[in-house]
């Protein structure tokens, strides 16, 4: 069986505004509504591989973000661990967006979106974490 691991940031603020990638340019398969992150490397802790997917996808440094779940999903053919990260929504004047686009949406609008059934498991099982970090 194959171990995919991936390190996923949803950034938000207090508002209840969260900032989600929008995918519609660049995705020709799957939904276009995403979170940023991507796959850890070999050599890479979690950690490291989201400060390196936010920096080539957003051109940012992460000042403090923080791990809030570990996910498993495994079927016949693969073992997906997911690393779910939260921070605070940067400062939109540093960001320089590589990859997709920027998407600001609310917390009550977020599930409406057209995400993967994954994504949306993931926002039902991180949102109370975003009332109390």
């Amino acid at each position: 069986m194959k171990t995919i691991r991936k390190s996923l940031i949803i950034f938000f603020d207090k508002s209840g505004k969260l900032l989600i990638q929008d995918r519609r340019e660049i995705n020709k398969q799957g939904k276009p509504y995403g979170f940023f992150g991507g796959s850890i490397e070999k050599s890479e802790t979690p950690e490291k591989a989201i400060v390196r997917e936010v920096q080539e996808e957003l051109s940012i440094d992460l000042d403090y973000f923080k791990l809030v779940k570990e996910l498993n999903d495994k079927n016949n053919e693969l073992d997906l661990k997911y690393y779910i990260y939260l921070a605070h929504i940067p400062n939109k004047d540093k960001i320089n967006v590589r990859e997709g686009k920027l998407y600001f949406t609310n917390i009550n609008d977020v599930l409406s979106l057209d995400l993967s059934d994954r994504d949306k498991s993931i926002l039902k099982d991180v949102l109370p974490y975003i009332k109390v970090f």
